[in-house]
Order: structure tokens, then C-alpha cells, then sequence
């Protein structure tokens, strides 16, 4: 479940995920709170 969210984020934030596979969870949760304080 948090594999689709994190990828939607980041597709969403116009940038191409690389590689995700080698993101933390930590990286992932931590790239999902700054897209929700930035928005």
C-alpha cells in the first residue's frame, strides 16, 4: 500500500522515480510529509 502511494506522490510531483526500490520506507514516508506540508 505505501509502495503506490510514495510512487503517486512522486509522479504527481512531476519527477521520475528512479531506483525506488532502493528507498527506505523511512525515505518514502519522510518524501510523502514534505509533499503534504507543501502542498
Amino acid at each position: 500500500m505505501m509502495v503506490p502511494l510514495m510512487c503517486l506522490a512522486r509522479l504527481r510531483e512531476g519527477r521520475i522515480v528512479e531506483g525506488w526500490n532502493s528507498w527506505d520506507v523511512t525515505a518514502a514516508v519522510r518524501a510523502i510529509s514534505e509533499s503534504s506540508n507543501k502542498k
